[in-house]
């Protein structure tokens, strides 16, 4: 049983570590109601008997009966069977994944939504750009707009003296319900370095790279194919963007969670266990509960009995668009490139979340 639960902490970790009655009664049966039956009224009149003819009886008249009331019948309503939660989850549940560099109070260099849907047993992986251009709630200490990879950085208590180590996490979870009204469940982040800690602790990932890809700034050469990246090298291609132009690092971090997935599938990742959860203890701030871990990992597995994959989706760039515009760097106002959206790309995000969408 405990080798379970320690699968189940690693099957969840690996999932975010980059950036989860009866009929009704018939209430209108037969009208109970007994007809009428009116008494026979018509009298019978006796005729007084004559020596000619012998006595003749007057006809006797037979009432029609009353008819009987006819009953309404009301249809029962027809029993809908209403899809329930597997694995003793919660209907959905919206975790929000950071990969903050270089530490865990650095910068929201990867943001990830994650919707886990207990009921139609869905997972959506859903990318913020973290250039994107966005107001901080009402009530934080730092003016507005900003982009949303600081909103991380702004919470830590690198930046707010006495914040809880989990501050970044919650003013990013609080500007993205702000500017999109999507409520954030739970929360979880991991620095660079443990990040590619973990990838080595699962003995690396198979990722299908279908370009060449050489970007000097990220120590990424790359050619094209399938193939197996230990922790630098996933850390470098998830970092890698400067060969290209648009969202292809979101778009690679994707191919990036594919093959973790298929890595923790494999039987052989039980013997990096306890590497595992030294990597934990240093280099994540989360709120998931055991049982949150547990009902992921139930789910998760019948996804994949029924060749069910996570649906991971890239950055829409015909919805935003990239220019320059005055933002706020902590408390100085700078120029400075950012990512600009409307409500088209809003409504994009929850289409996304909700299942309405496919990637």
């Amino acid at each position: 049983m405990r080798g379970l639960k320690t699968l189940a902490t690693l099957a969840i970790a690996a999932v975010l570590m980059l950036t989860a009655c009866g009929s009704a009664q018939n209430v209108g049966g037969a009208d109970k109601t007994t007809a009428l039956v009116l008494p026979n009224t018509a009298s019978t009149t006796a005729i007084t008997p004559s020596a000619t003819a012998a006595p003749t009886q007057a006809p006797t008249t037979t009432p029609s009966p009353a008819p009987s009331p006819t009953a309404t019948i009301i249809p029962s309503p027809t029993a809908t069977n209403t899809p329930k939660a597997k694995c003793g989850g919660p209907p959905t549940l919206t975790i929000l994944v950071v990969g903050s560099y270089p530490t865990l109070y650095g910068m929201g260099d990867a943001i990830r939504l994650i919707r886990v849907d207990f009921v139609h047993q869905r997972v959506a992986i859903v990318p913020i750009p973290r250039d994107l251009y966005v107001d901080l709630p009402w009530d934080s200490p730092y003016p507005s707009p900003v982009k949303i990879t600081s909103a991380y950085f702004l919470g830590t208590p690198a930046m707010q003296r006495g914040a809880p180590r989990d501050g970044g996490a919650k003013l990013l979870a609080a500007t993205i319900q702000y500017n999109f009204g999507i409520k954030i469940d739970r929360y979880f982040v991991a620095s660079a370095d443990g990040f590619r800690k973990f990838i080595d602790a699962i003995g690396g990932i198979p990722v299908y790279i279908p370009y060449r890809i050489y970007d000097p700034p990220s120590n990424s050469n790359f050619y094209p194919g399938a193939q197996y990246l230990n922790g630098y090298q996933a850390l470098a291609l998830a970092r890698a963007r400067q060969d290209r132009g648009g969202f292809v690092r979101a778009e690679r971090q994707g191919w990036i969670m594919k093959g973790i997935l298929k890595s923790l599938a494999e039987p052989e990742t039980l013997k990096h266990i306890p590497e595992i959860f030294k990597v934990f203890k240093s280099s994540i701030i989360t709120n998931l509960t055991p049982k949150d871990i547990a009902e992921f990992v139930c789910l998760y597995g019948n996804m994949l009995a029924h060749k069910q994959e996570a649906e991971v989706f890239n950055v829409p760039d015909k919805l935003v668009r990239g220019t320059r515009e005055w933002i706020f760097i902590g408390k100085e106002p700078h120029t400075a490139f950012v990512v600009k959206w409307d409500e088209r790309y809003r409504k994009w995000l929850h289409e996304a979340l909700d299942g309405e969408i496919s990637p």
